[in-house]
């Protein structure tokens, strides 16, 4: 099974909303509550981890290792469901 339908089997939407930016934006204030995506798009993702980050969310990359420049993934969201995307994903 792949990590895509992992995730739908436990999840009840699974949309992309727009920009990123908006989207990490949304997963800051709680309107939706997790973003996962692969990728080296690191530009279109570093202000929205800052605002996920100063709303007390968690960021990371797809390995569970701190955000940075250099990622090749980010995962965002509140701490306990950060921790179960994290999870799924390594499966």
């Amino acid at each position: 099974m792949t990590n895509e339908n992992t995730l739908l089997s436990k999840r009840v939407q699974f949309r992309m909303l727009g920009s990123v930016a908006l989207q990490l934006a949304y997963v800051a204030c709680g309107r939706i509550d997790d973003y996962w995506e692969y990728g080296e798009q690191f530009y279109d993702w570093m202000a929205g981890a800052l605002v996920v980050q100063e709303a007390a969310g968690a960021v990371t990359d797809i390995n569970g290792d701190p955000f940075t420049w250099a990622s090749t993934g980010i995962i965002a969201g509140n701490m306990q469901l950060h921790a179960e995307i994290q999870a799924m994903l390594k499966r």
